[in-house]
């Protein structure tokens, strides 16, 4: 989609006395062309005197009501730069502004004016090549196992992309076609040119390697035998030293610099080394509330998980809402503070209030001239603001600025 732009310009509206009835005014535009008028502003009374000579005056003293261009252009009887359309080859033309169009082309054109053909459009090129339009003409790029003009031929193995005996057989793949290769023993990798790690022996205390091609080369993995960890089975298991309190199971864990354990811990104790029992064995939470074991850096603390109706670390604060403080059917939330708990109430439309006690001043409906009525809590009640619509001001819109 193309557009022609023209440079903003704004015309301020003014007045003037009428010269065939010096009693009356008359609405004025100081340009010299208002079809080339891109906003229209309110001037008052005699705006723009030294370009007076210039103005444009209408027949009725009229002037339009909106800033729409249609509008705008219908009341100064601009011509439509849609008529005729532009657009060629099925095009659809739209009017911007007051003297500006665009073109929305079908697919298969291109252009300003939709005057171009798209070369792309049906799609020349063969095998997954990518069409790129240059003017009138296009160009292809081809996959890596094509070229010609179109991407049409397909020779992947005559390079002989595979290294150290490897043998290349061409293979479809769901662009098109590209190759394989077979490598001799020993060797890995796309093109066979990365060799078996293996062949090092890198894996101790009697591991077995196994070797990996990944999408930069190649490497291997150990499978230890048990009591042995590590890239190359070359760290021993520490679980051997028991390290495991109050009967917990010890698990090896490898790291990146070595291997640790970790302890799976009986429900009473907790802890790197299960040294720590649990404090929800004192039964701190109350009014029936659920007690969770928390570890900490240096033994262990709890949570409580309160039943309905109670708040706090241990559950000996009661639900404010209980009350039902929030009154026309209000909804009431509760919120634990730091010295116990308060609420919040949620008000249906229509009343405000921290307990919803106070009724909505727009429901008597005090903007006039249908004016938007918004209402505005404050600290003794609420009062109300009315967005008026244009042509009119003033506390309830009742205030009209007709000249």
């Amino acid at each position: 989609m193309y557009a022609l732009k023209f440079p903003a310009s704004v015309c301020y509206l003014g007045q003037q006395p009428d010269p065939t009835t010096p009693t009356r005014y008359r609405w004025v535009v100081p340009s010299g062309d208002p079809c080339q008028c891109t906003e229209f502003r309110m001037g008052g009374v005699n705006t723009h005197p030294s370009l007076r000579p210039s103005a444009v005056s209408t027949g009725n003293g009229s002037f339009p009501r909106s800033g729409d261009p249609v509008e705008i252009r219908k009341w100064f009887q601009c011509p439509d730069p849609c008529v005729p359309s532009p657009c060629q080859n099925g095009g659809t033309c739209e009017t911007v502004g007051f003297t500006s169009y665009r073109c929305d082309c079908l697919p298969e054109y291109q252009g300003v004016n939709c005057q171009d053909k798209h070369p792309c459009f049906f799609t020349p090129c063969q095998n997954g090549g990518t069409c790129e339009p240059r003017g009138p003409k296009y160009f292809c790029h081809c996959l890596p196992a094509y070229s010609g003009h179109l991407c049409q031929d397909d020779k992947p193995c005559l390079s002989n992309p595979c290294q150290n005996y490897g043998t290349c057989s061409s293979q479809p793949t769901a662009s098109g076609v590209g190759y394989s290769c077979n490598c001799s023993s020993d060797f890995f990798g796309p093109t066979c040119d990365l060799s078996d790690p293996c062949l090092s022996n890198p894996c101790q205390n009697n591991g077995s390697c196994s070797s990996q091609p990944t999408t930069i080369g190649v490497t291997y993995s150990c499978d230890c035998p048990s009591n042995f960890f590590g890239p190359t089975c070359n760290i021993s298991d520490p679980c051997l030293s028991d390290p495991c309190q109050n009967r917990g199971a010890c698990s090896p864990q490898p790291t990146a610099n070595g291997v640790t354990y970790s302890c799976n811990c009986l429900s009473a104790f907790f802890g790197p080394t299960c040294n720590i029992s649990d404090p929800c064995l004192s039964d701190p939470c109350q009014n029936h509330g659920a007690c969770s074991p928390q570890p900490t850096a240096t033994g262990a603390t709890y949570s409580c998980n309160c039943p309905s109706g109670f708040f706090g670390p241990t559950c000996d604060i009661s639900d404010p809402c209980l009350s039902n403080p929030c009154q026309n059917n209000g909804s009431c939330s509760s919120q634990p503070t730091a010295t116990g708990a308060t609420y919040s109430c949620n008000c249906p439309s229509d009343f405000f209030g921290p307990t919803c006690n106070i009724s909505d001043p727009c429901l008597s409906h005090p903007c006039q001239n249908n004016g938007s009525c918004s209402p505005e809590p404050t600290d003794t009640g609420a009062t109300y603001s009315c967005d008026c619509p244009p042509n009119f001001f003033g506390p309830n819109c009742n205030i009209s600025d007709d000249l």
